[in-house]
């Protein structure tokens, strides 16, 4: 089983939101996927709880129970796991680095987004994990981000993906209604077709 945790230190970066439609994306790619929350705000708790499908499966759990968990799911026969951790928590995003085997990091195109990206850079380089980055919450008009792109591959190492998750309506109605972006979008959708993408960009660094 693989596994594959969304960190930040900083809030309000969409971490839990593309932690939910990868895992969707990924059930639809042929995966079983549990989506566990460390966060304590459980939002993907909640978006479960509204969901009106079995798979994803999504569980909650502690850092401290992380181990537990992940073992329970791969005896299940799970092949992805998709942690979501939670924000402001050095110690216990230690914990969640510890098990992955790949970190996505998402991040705004702001200055301050940006800057806060270096704490969660230093948890994830003293565990020794591959990790990338990912733009989030873009608007694609807008200059700064291609800025912010060329910023993260010079400044933090890692992996970055070349390509923008835009601000986009659909996200937020999906998550509403229980259901990722590939499965609420038009099969030509934006916002599909950008979760589609970050899948692929995820499988190749596994």
């Amino acid at each position: 089983m693989k596994i594959i945790a969304f960190m930040g230190q900083k809030g309000g970066t969409g971490k839990t939101t593309l932690a939910v439609h990868t895992a969707v994306a990924a059930g639809q790619d042929g995966h079983r996927v549990v989506l566990i929350d460390t966060d304590p705000q459980q939002s993907a708790t909640f978006w479960g709880d509204n969901r009106q499908v079995e798979t994803p499966v999504v569980a909650t759990a502690t850092p401290g129970q992380l181990a537990e968990v992940l073992a329970a799911a791969e005896a299940d026969g799970m092949t992805l796991a998709v942690v979501d951790s939670a924000p402001h928590s050095s110690p216990n995003a230690s914990e969640v680095a510890r098990f992955a085997d790949f970190i996505i990091i998402p991040t705004r195109a702001s200055a301050f987004d940006l800057a806060a990206a270096e704490s969660t850079v230093r948890i994830v380089k003293a565990a020794n994990k591959p990790f990338g980055f990912v733009l989030n919450a873009i608007d694609q008009k807008v200059a700064e981000s291609g800025e912010a792109l060329e910023f993260l591959k010079s400044e933090y190492g890692g992996a970055v993906a070349n390509y923008r998750v835009g601000n986009r309506i659909a996200f937020a109605r999906s998550i509403a209604t229980g259901q990722g972006a590939t499965e609420f979008d038009a099969s030509e959708g934006r916002a599909r077709g950008e979760i589609k993408l970050l899948w692929k960009w995820i499988k190749e660094h596994l």
